[in-house]
């Protein structure tokens, strides 16, 4: 007569390589489960409220993230509306900017238009110092890239 292999249901705190990620359910057998996993802290026995409290969890962690993918949307619409920030600046007697327009300046006008705030740097940026076109690119998170487009005129 054999003996049959017990198996017990466990939670992993920790990744495991042959078991499985953290925060997930994993059959394991007892004797694995009660001399090592349980005293080296990496599982716990998986009991119904534990499982129903990882499943809510999760729920959550999944409404936050749709809820990030919509508010990174709407701000990207919203950026995508600016056509670009018009600057006015002095000019010299030779036709080149009095005060330098400078990437403080450009971000500022950006946090005006949006009200949101972005990265503290723009990538590509060559300070201005004529009248003209120029573009600019600044991350708002990890998701959104904006170009700017700025404009600066004499007054």
């Amino acid at each position: 007569m054999t003996k049959k292999k017990k198996s017990t249901l466990l939670f992993l705190k920790k990744d495991i390589k042959n078991l499985g990620n953290s925060k997930t359910t994993s059959k394991v057998s007892s004797g694995y489960a009660r001399n090592f996993l349980i005293p080296k802290n990496l599982g716990t026995l998986a009991t119904v409220e534990k499982i129903q409290i990882v499943e809510k969890e999760k729920n959550l962690q999944k409404q936050k993230v749709t809820l990030l993918k919509e508010q990174n949307k709407k701000k990207k619409q919203l950026f995508e509306k600016i056509k670009s920030i018009v600057f006015r600046k002095k000019l010299t007697n030779k036709k080149t900017l009095f005060v330098s327009l400078k990437e403080k300046d450009i971000l500022q006008g950006i946090y005006q238009y949006t009200k949101y705030k972005t990265a503290q740097t723009l990538t590509n940026f060559i300070a201005p110092t004529s009248t003209g076109k120029y573009e600019f690119e600044t991350e708002v998170n990890k998701n959104i890239n904006l170009k700017i487009k700025i404009q600066v005129c004499c007054f």
